[in-house]
């Protein structure tokens, strides 16, 4: 008789432990869910950010291309420096804009990552102690490849948005060198203007 509470005993605490590692496997599961939404989310953002630099370079560029053909055909000083100082203020809120879209990136990203983190840290304590050592490998195994997919975007997003620093940074090289470009044209055309 007390063989058999015994056994009931360990059949009861057995299944309630598969239970309870049944459960935290699916929190884990919709977590996951979560967290691939939300690396989604981050990536989606970055290229609207890239699209939005690039279509404020464009503008920059547009500026200019109207700054050098008002050079070309007036050479008049005042329209050149009215176009200048339009294209220096296109490129300094771009640079503003981009600015503060990065930082509020970085800080979701920082909150973000702070509550999958504790999250993560919550679970896995609830998990460790219902799965034997071979579950706890693969969880970790497991694990431990979300955080190098994890790494692997962060760093594909770093790249992405140095990439975009690259091209903002040549196009103001381009866009100094169309204005300087412009000046010699209209201090030509006015010398050639008083000779």
């Amino acid at each position: 008789m007390q063989r058999q509470v015994q056994l009931e005993e360990v059949a009861a605490a057995r299944a309630l432990a598969l239970r309870e590692f049944a459960e935290a496997k699916k929190r884990k599961e919709i977590e996951d869910q979560a967290k691939l939404a939300w690396k989604n989310e981050m990536v989606q953002r970055e290229r609207e950010r890239l699209r939005k630099a690039e279509e404020h370079r464009q503008q920059t560029q547009n500026i200019l291309s109207e700054l050098e053909a008002q050079v070309r055909s007036s050479a008049h000083e005042a329209v050149l420096n009215d176009c200048w100082n339009q294209a220096m203020k296109r490129m300094e809120d771009m640079e503003r804009r981009d600015k503060v879209r990065k930082e509020k990136l970085d800080r979701r990203r920082h909150e973000k990552i702070a509550e999958i983190l504790e999250k993560t840290a919550k679970n896995k304590e609830r998990i460790m102690s219902v799965m034997n050592d071979k579950d706890r490998l693969l969880q970790m195994q497991r694990e431990a490849y979300a955080q190098r997919q994890a790494d692997s975007d962060a760093r594909r997003l770093r790249l992405e948005a140095e990439q975009a620093a690259r091209r903002q940074q040549q196009a103001r090289i381009d866009a100094e060198r169309k204005v300087r470009l412009c000046w010699r044209i209209a201090n030509a055309l006015n010398f050639g203007r008083w000779t």
